[in-house]
Order: C-alpha cells, then sequence, then structure tokens
C-alpha cells in the first residue's frame, strides 16, 4: 500500500469581517485652520469639528493633520481626539507613502490607539477620507482656514 502526501499550501485572504464583527460608518465635518511657516516640515492643519458614528452617536472632533515636507519621502500622519460625555477615543492617522512636499492625501488608515471612560477598552482601525475645503488667507498673514468633511 502506497502512503498519499498532501502538500500543504497558505494562501492569503482578503480583509473579511469575523462572525459577530461590527462595521460603523462614520460622518464628520468642521473646520481647519493653518499657519504656514518657513522651513522644511510641512504644516499641520488644526481640525475642530464634530463626527457622528452609527450605533455610538455623536462625538466633538479635535486633532491635527501633518504634510510630508521636505523629506525625501515619508507619511502624511495625524490625530484625532474623539469626545463625547461617555468618553474620549484617540486616533492615530497614516497617509500613503508620499515624495517630498507632497500635498495632504484624501485617504488615511486610522487605529485606535488610546480611549477613556467608555472608550478605555475600545479598539478598530480602518480608512477614512478627510476632504478639506479651499483655504482663506486672513489679512496679509499666512494663517489661513477652511471647513472639512470626513466619511468612514
Amino acid at each position: 500500500m502506497t502512503a498519499n502526501r498532501a502538500r500543504l499550501r497558505v494562501e492569503r485572504l482578503d480583509t473579511r469581517a469575523l462572525p459577530g464583527g461590527v462595521t460603523h460608518h462614520a460622518v464628520g465635518h468642521g473646520s481647519y485652520t493653518f499657519d504656514a511657516k518657513p522651513g522644511d516640515t510641512g504644516h499641520a492643519d488644526q481640525l475642530h469639528g464634530s463626527l457622528h458614528i452609527d450605533g455610538e452617536g455623536d462625538f466633538a472632533l479635535n486633532g491635527s493633520v501633518h504634510t510630508v515636507g521636505s523629506a525625501q519621502g515619508g507619511h502624511a500622519t495625524g490625530r484625532l481626539v474623539l469626545s463625547n460625555a461617555q468618553g474620549t477615543r484617540t486616533i492615530a492617522l497614516d497617509g500613503p507613502a508620499q515624495a517630498a512636499f507632497a500635498p495632504l492625501p484624501v485617504t488615511f488608515t486610522f487605529t485606535v490607539v488610546g480611549g477613556t471612560g467608555a472608550y478605555a477598552h475600545k479598539t478598530g482601525h480602518g480608512t477614512l477620507q478627510l476632504h478639506l475645503g479651499p483655504a482663506h488667507a486672513v489679512g496679509q498673514t499666512v494663517h489661513r482656514y477652511g471647513s472639512f468633511d470626513i466619511t468612514a
């Protein structure tokens, strides 16, 4: 009798929701400001607004996103803090690889990196779209402001 040999192969699967996993949709809006400063470090946009997460409610949103600057390349980054009466949730943002002085990307990956209160043990990750409206100069200064929309 001859023994049968099976060759095992491991294949990568696409991202899938686990049984019992819940995906939430989020929509937010607000305003942003930035002060363009001379130098090669890029600039940071300060975001202030609100975010509604289906199934979880409304949150105040505060944070910032930072462009690449003069590095040979890199990733735009950011941090958002979502807060309501139940606690806070801190979210780290990471943009795609970009060349030096690239404009802020629209798509970011996000990871929940902290929380307080009811959100102290919440985890999560995904992608979001950040759309900054046109900036408006204020007088002779380089201080600018505009509006933003977020969907996740």
